[in-house]
């Protein structure tokens, strides 16, 4: 028979990551790591800097012409990020 206090620990984690508001941060780290996923590989060998605040996604970019080819992507590379961290954490991309 199991005890009701027993969770699961990955049920404990969620909640002490929950607790300590750290969930948000976790989500946005795996945004971040899902850059090159979405992207590709060419641009994300040039793109130098991708970090949050709040719900809006910075991506800094060397090159003017990726630099534009992003911008004109912005809401699709948005709309595929969000799909993939299963909830709408983004809600602008800025191309710096």
């Amino acid at each position: 028979m199991r005890n009701t206090n027993e969770s699961s620990l990955g049920d404990v984690i969620k909640e002490l990551l929950k607790d300590y508001r750290l969930d948000n941060k976790l989500k946005e780290i795996n945004i971040e790591q899902s850059w090159e996923d979405v992207v590709g590989k060419m641009i994300s060998n040039n793109t130098r800097d991708i970090h949050m605040e709040k719900s809006v996604l910075f991506v800094k970019v060397e090159s003017s012409v990726i630099r534009n080819e992003l911008a004109y992507a912005a809401d699709k590379i948005k709309d595929e990020l969000n799909r993939m961290a299963g909830e709408e954490l983004i809600e602008k991309i800025v191309i710096q």
